[in-house]
């Protein structure tokens, strides 16, 4: 293929894949992944407890104003799948019956919900309004895990303003001095979930992104059970959702300081480490078009200044740019295979 036919192909995939997102957008379709999505089903019964086939069953994201509509199946069911977390209401309408409808129904991350739909006989003009929320005891499946609401996110104290420390709060964890451990797993081998992405780095123990907490709208620790859509795990999966815009304006503010003139000292040693850190940024989100398009953005920055020397940072010297690395060289480290003596930190071609 020459040049030309090849950026050809080129700008026709990326035309064909910017005209799926704007079009994916403007439909109002979710592109997220499954590990970070939930989902609600239910029965429509009537009365006597009979099952209601074709009816009719809305569901709203109070937030958004998304709406999405399913007809139940033979069998009276319904179901919706691959929502985001927040908080929705289920509306029923069906000749003959009152209109149902439950509002404020809080679903979390990575959770199978299901509220079930009982009509009453009567005129649809009247409407039958559950309040009652749904229950917490997961009845869809066998997972085990533990949600962390935002309000318990931004309020929690946290070290270095690190979500991932919430999985302490979740039972089986606990702290060792190389890092957290599930169920007797290994260290630093769970898996990090971002909005569906995969934010882990085994290779190097650690995460390359880790949002802070007022990005975070939901954290949670899957520590037995779960399905298969997950892997990598060495006893627990940590998923977190980050916030978005809804169809009002909202945004935050922050600033976490820390002085070593306010820290008390080691306890061994009487000394106090110098310490200056602040950390401090901001979120903002709304609509762009109401109950369609929504935005979200956010900032932290984070200044440290200490007496801790970073010895894993340098720069080559003029000796290693020409090639010579024997300052590195340590003391004889023994022979090789062919009696040739061998150094610490020796390099070999």
């Amino acid at each position: 293929m020459d040049r030309s036919a090849f950026l050809f192909k080129r700008n026709q995939l990326f035309a064909l894949s910017c005209a799926y997102l704007l079009l994916t957008i403007g439909a109002g379709v979710p592109l997220n992944a499954q590990t970070n999505t939930g989902s609600i089903r239910g029965t429509v019964t009537d009365p006597s407890g009979a099952v209601i086939p074709d009816a009719a069953v809305v569901l709203t994201n109070t937030g958004t104003g998304v709406q999405a509509t399913q007809r139940t199946n033979q069998a009276g069911d319904y179901l919706f799948e691959f929502l985001a977390p927040g908080t929705y209401k289920v509306e029923s309408e069906v000749a003959g019956f009152r209109k149902f409808l439950r509002d404020n129904i809080t679903l979390d991350v990575a959770r199978q919900l299901r509220v079930d739909v009982s009509l009453e006989t009567g005129q649809v003009s009247e409407t039958v309004d559950v309040t009652g929320q749904a229950a917490l005891v997961e009845t869809e499946n066998g997972e085990l895990g533990t949600s962390i609401q935002n309000q318990m996110v931004t309020e929690l104290p946290l070290l270095s303003r690190s979500p991932q420390s919430l999985q302490l709060l979740a039972p089986g964890v606990v702290s060792t001095g190389d890092g957290p451990v599930t169920n007797g797993g290994l260290v630093r081998k769970d898996p990090y979930y971002i909005d569906g992405v995969d934010s882990s780095n085994h290779v190097w123990s650690g995460t390359p992104v880790n949002p802070n907490p007022d990005v975070i709208q939901e954290f949670k620790t899957l520590t037995n059970s779960y399905s298969a859509e997950y892997g990598e795990s060495s006893g627990a999966t940590l998923i977190a959702i980050t916030k978005s815009g809804t169809n009002a304006l909202h945004g935050t503010l922050f600033e976490f300081w820390q002085n070593d003139a306010l820290n008390a000292g080691d306890f061994f040693g009487h000394k106090v480490a110098n310490l200056r850190q602040d950390q401090f940024g901001g979120t903002a989100g709304g609509p762009i078009i109401r109950n369609k398009t929504f935005f979200f953005v956010d900032t932290q920055i984070t200044r440290s200044k200490g007496n801790v020397a970073l010895t894993n940072l340098t720069v080559p010297t003029s000796a290693f740019r020409a090639g010579d690395f024997s300052s590195i060289l340590g003391a004889a480290a023994g022979t090789d295979a062919l009696g040739m003596q061998d150094y610490k930190n020796q390099i070999f071609d």
